[in-house]
């Protein structure tokens, strides 16, 4: 294939990628808006979110299959073409439900396109050229994470809530016209029969997991739902295993991984993106509750992990040091990065802060495109589709359990710290639900007592009570204004302690993340 041709293909297969990790945040920050325009409830505004991500880890592994079927060409037009078709139904839609409908949609063309994407760089690329490729999709991703709240943001503030869905189609259009022309139909030429038990265990036994995880960030790793999806999420896992060991055409080749590099890439994909989705879950929190600036802002003070990434992603091939040695420094910025982040306070400044994600920004940039990198480079052109599967499968399950897990222990430290005095029960609970409610409530509070002072004074300057009325309900009025900046500050700090144990627990991954890359990884691996 002609150099420029394969280099515009893997434009266009960037594009997509972009678009995914785009995908994947922007939509958080309209959530308000969806609310107000389609009347959508708080159960709904999750599923906006959460059904997304639970058919995607669902699809994750049969969407290989495909791909090793029908070729990467068919695989990446039909990802192409669903996504396309999804984003418009998003865009048009007029009911939550049909939101909610379009969004799972969208999440199997997402599904397909993530392997297809992955396995063409074997079937394209030169062995040399296999890690730029793989770097270059891997960190298109990686950034459109970061870029989401930006440009959603942005649209938001310009154009009516739809248009965050509109902005996907045209580039779909632009990708399925590049991989018509410009992309080789190379297909698997051994066909296999369908392992449709294998699919059927592995989308129940995922999908029940990853909605225990799911359902354990909104109530509890104790709640009965959550636990049952859990186990038997696990135990119907443990059964796709054993049935894989012995099915005479598996939905997945088990020999994977007894290769070394293989199946150590999968075990530290899966622990680095537990760490990365833990950061970047924080660091808007932080900007906007402790910061208090908006969605859009928030977007553009995550802009220095976005240096970082592209500057390690940039460099990392030209250190000249062996694979191994790049992802255990990938996980010691990463530590580096979570160690400073346990030392930030409610008076931080953006400039450390702005540093934290800098150097979190290189631990990605170096770490996990040569992770994917490693993976991709052991699997044969026959293989590339479901291996990528396996390996995306885990950075799935990585991301949603390093949010959900974290997530529990910002949650479980703030409610464990946070000092509610004076007040009603509803308004406590409404405090512990987390720190934006406990911030608006406080506000809430402080604007009233603000009105009622001015309202007292203007009674008592209208002679309408006594002085020493006046005096005592002052002193009340005071006294509750205290109690509410001493409850906001509670709040905030609560909040610091929750963010402080969560960077304390992605210390220590990155910690084992750097033991692992040096007992199991080969010394001078090159991908």
């Amino acid at each position: 294939m002609k150099i420029k041709k394969k280099w515009l293909v893997l434009i266009s297969l960037t594009l997509g990628s972009l678009m995914i990790g785009i995908d994947a945040t922007s939509l958080n920050i309209a959530l308000p808006t969806l609310a107000n325009k389609l009347g959508a409830s708080s159960s709904q505004l999750q599923w906006f979110v959460d059904g997304y991500n639970l058919v995607l880890a669902v699809l994750l592994l049969p969407a290989g299959l495909i791909v090793d079927r029908f070729g990467q060409k068919i695989s990446i037009i039909l990802s192409f073409m669903i996504f396309g078709v999804a984003s418009l139904t998003c865009a048009l839609s007029t009911t939550p439900e049909m939101l909610i409908g379009a969004r799972f949609i969208l999440a199997v063309g997402a599904a397909l396109m993530t392997p297809a994407s992955m396995s063409i760089i074997p079937t394209l690329f030169k062995k040399d050229e296999q890690q730029t490729a793989t770097t270059v999709l891997v960190a298109s991703a990686t950034i459109g994470l970061p870029l989401g709240p930006i440009l959603g943001g942005w649209l938001l503030e310009n154009f009516n809530w739809n248009s965050i869905f509109y902005i996907a189609v045209p580039i779909a259009i632009l990708a399925i016209i590049v991989t018509i022309f410009l992309m080789p139909n190379i297909q698997n030429k051994t066909k296999t029969n369908i392992d449709w038990l294998g699919i059927i265990l592995s989308s129940i036994g995922l999908g029940g997991f990853t909605y225990g995880v799911i359902r354990a960030s909104e109530y509890s790793w104790s709640d009965n739902g959550v636990l049952i999806s859990l186990i038997g999420g696990v135990i119907i896992m443990v059964i796709f295993v054993a049935w894989q060991l012995k099915a005479k055409y598996a939905l997945i080749d088990m020999s994977l991984f007894k290769d070394r590099i293989f199946s150590s890439s999968v075990v530290l994909i899966f622990m680095f993106t537990f760490i990365m989705f833990g950061l970047i879950f924080v660091l808007p929190q932080f900007f906007q509750n402790i910061e208090g600036v908006g969605p859009q802002a928030t977007g553009i003070r995550l802009l220095p992990l976005i240096l970082g990434l592209l500057v390690a992603a940039v460099l990392g091939d030209k250190l000249h040091l062996s694979d191994r040695n790049l992802v255990g420094i990938g996980f010691v910025f990463a530590g580096i990065a979570s160690g400073l982040g346990m030392l930030i306070t409610i008076r931080s400044g953006y400039g450390y802060v702005a540093l934290v994600s800098t150097i979190a920004g290189l631990g990605i940039g170096l770490a996990l495109p040569k992770l994917m990198g490693l993976g991709l480079s052991q699997l044969s052109p026959n293989k590339a589709g479901i291996g990528s599967s396996v390996l995306n499968t885990f950075k799935q399950v990585g991301s949603t359990m390093g949010v959900a897990i974290l997530g529990t222990v910002l949650s479980t430290t703030y409610k464990h710290h946070v000092k509610i005095n004076g007040l009603s029960h509803h308004l406590k609970d409404v405090i512990n639900e987390g720190i934006t409610q406990g911030i608006a409530v406080a506000t809430k509070i402080q604007k009233t007592i603000i009105v009622s002072k001015q309202q007292l004074e203007n009674m008592f300057n209208n002679h309408q009570i006594s002085s020493t009325l006046y005096q005592s309900k002052l002193h009340q009025l005071n006294s509750m204004q205290n109690n509410a900046r001493d409850l906001l500050h509670s709040v905030k700090t609560s909040f610091i302690m929750g963010t402080s144990q969560v960077f304390l627990i992605c210390l220590v991954v990155s910690a084992f993340g750097v033991l692992v890359t040096l007992i199991c990884m080969p010394k001078n691996i090159k991908s």
